[in-house]
This record gives C-alpha cells, structure tokens and sequence, in this order.
C-alpha cells in the first residue's frame, strides 16, 4: 500500500514538473478590460491561447505575465512558460505565465473604431433632407455601443470583434413614442446586420456579410468651441469679394447640440456633420440634401470655398472660415 501511495506521488510530481515547464503561444489584446473579483473590479488582460489570430477567442486573465508590458492599442504574440499555482483563489486563475519572448506587435486596429462616430450615409446614399444624423458612440473595454436616432437612446452588445469584423446584437431602446420610427428602424436593422469594417481617414464604413456597404459614419471629436458660435451667420463676402445684395444670401445655422451645420446657399437648403470642431478647427462632412440650379445666379462659389474650410476665426459679430493654407475664403455677419 505504502508503494503505491509512493508512485502515486511520485506521478503527481512529476505532473506538476511537465505543466510547470511547458511552452505555449498566446495572443494578449491592445485593448484592457476588467475583471470582477472578490475585492470588486479590477483592470486585467485579455489573452487568447494559440496562434490563429482571425479566429480569437478573447478571455479575461486576472493575473500578471510575469515579464511583460502591456501596451494599449498593440496586439502581442508571446511564447510563455506556464507555472502551475498551488490553492489558487475561486475567481482566479490555476496557472500563471512567465515571458520568454515577443514574437510579433501590430497594431490593434479594433481600438482604432473606439469613440465619437456620426453617421452620413446609409447604402451609400445620404441622409434624407431635414434628418438629424445618428450619433454613436463604441465602447471598446466594455463591448458595446451607445446610439441616438430620433428621440430613441439605442443600447447594444458587441459579440464579436476582429481586426476587420465586427457583430451587434441585442439593440434595446428607451421605448419613447417617437414620429420617426420608420427612419430609426432602418438605421438600426441594418447596424445589426453589420459584419466587417474599414476605416477610411476619418470615416468608420461598416459592411454586411456579403460585403455590401451598409452605414458609413465620420468621426465625431468635439473640442471645445465657442458658444457665440453656434448661431445664424450670414455671408458677406466670398474670397475678399462682397456678394451682391441684389440676390438672396448664403447663410449657415451652426447647431453645436446636435454637430450640425444647415446651409442655405440662396435657393437650396441642406446640412453637413460637424466631423471636427475645436476652438480653431471645423471641418464638414459631406453635403445632404438638393442643390437645384438658382435663378440668376450661381451658387457654386459659395458651396466650391464652403468644402475648402478647415478652420475659423470670430471677431466680434464677423466670424471669418478659412481653409489649409491660411485663406480667408468666406466671411459671415452674425444674424438677427
């Protein structure tokens, strides 16, 4: 009996030594989430085993890699040695890692869609005239987005994410009665058949499964901008020369609430996203809405220098937009 209480022992040693001394490759996340222990909640990694990065499986690891520095926004690939942990606690982990060496780092472009996003199309077409763009914000560390539509406040799950696909599910709204929900309905039906993304500069453009383009959005980064500037201006001159009064003027309505600006260039009316706001920049995304021919006139040199602005500057009631090279190309006048 002795003996084999002996060479019982002796296997679980010799077990315990095998574990202890075995290499593996693991993918650690560029991005940090959090774990909920006994002591409440704590930052920890993600990690998953093997080397098929396409084909992740992100879990939380509560402990430390014995090692390494975690660097936010970069994927590593790591071969490390397990050690086995002797009574580990209920919500830990039985094993811990030891670095032995960083195979590769790229970045982890899933961070990169983490933010302030506006939508400007859906299936490639523009907002309908008079439609106040959705605003979405992603949550990457806690998996899941924060949408606006109408007067609904949409909350959903994001149940997969690569470095080229992603998946949301599980939209709940606040259950407002709203008179836009033909317009909400299509906006979120078609998040939720989302599949992959591409970034494109400042442009988020989501795909379904069969790689048709289903929403596009524009980055939405709000500085801070003064008050004054959110008002009716009416334009005054275009690149130094004064409109002729004679025809209706060009005017904006800068809406800071909802990062949007109205234009009506003389006989059209339609809006731009506020895509960058600060207390210099502005820039636009695109144009929705008509742009009929005028009688009398022609408006393209108002809307030809409006696409060349990247900043402004106030001065008193005047507020003057200029483009990339330092040119005043149109002057406004506060309006009444």
């Amino acid at each position: 009996m002795n003996r084999i209480k002996l060479i019982l022992s002796l296997v679980s040693i010799i077990a315990l030594q095998s574990c202890d001394n075995q290499e593996q490759i693991i993918w650690v996340s560029g991005i940090e989430t959090t774990c909920t222990t006994g002591t409440g909640v704590i930052p920890c990694l993600s990690i998953s085993q093997g080397k098929d990065l396409d084909h992740a499986q992100w879990t939380p690891y509560y402990d430390t890699i014995e090692g390494f520095r975690f660097e936010k926004g970069y994927l590593k690939k790591l071969k490390v040695k397990t050690i086995s942990i002797d009574n580990p606690p209920a919500d830990g982990s039985s094993i811990r890692y030891k670095l032995i060496k960083e195979l590769e780092k790229k970045k982890d472009l899933r961070t990169a869609i983490d933010g302030h996003w506006q939508l400007d199309k859906i299936d490639e077409q523009p907002l309908a005239s008079g439609m106040t763009p959705p605003k979405m914000d992603i949550i990457i560390h806690e998996m899941r987005i924060i949408t606006t539509s109408g007067c609904h406040a949409y909350i959903g799950d994001i149940t997969g994410l690569t470095n080229h696909n992603i998946t949301i599910k599980d939209i709940v709204n606040t259950h407002k009665i709203c008179t836009n929900n033909a317009k909400d309905n299509t906006y979120t039906n078609a998040l939720q058949t989302v599949s992959a993304f591409e970034l494109n500069n400042y442009n988020l453009l989501l795909y379904d499964k069969d790689g048709h383009q289903k929403l596009s959005f524009v980055r939405v980064e709000e500085g801070i901008a003064p008050a004054q500037l959110h008002d009716i201006w009416i334009a005054v001159t275009i690149n130094d020369r004064p409109l002729d009064r004679e025809y209706p003027l060009p005017s904006l309505y800068i809406d800071l609430t909802t990062m949007t600006v109205f234009v009506n260039d003389g006989c059209n009316e339609f809006s731009a996203p506020l895509t960058k706001i600060t207390d210099k920049q502005l820039l636009l995304g695109t144009f929705n809405g008509p742009q009929k021919k005028c009688r009398g006139y022609d408006p393209q040199p108002f809307l030809k220098a409006l696409k060349t602005v990247t900043n402004f500057s106030l001065d008193g009631l005047k507020l003057n937009l200029i483009n990339d090279k330092g040119e005043t190309v149109l002057t406004f006048q506060k309006g009444d």
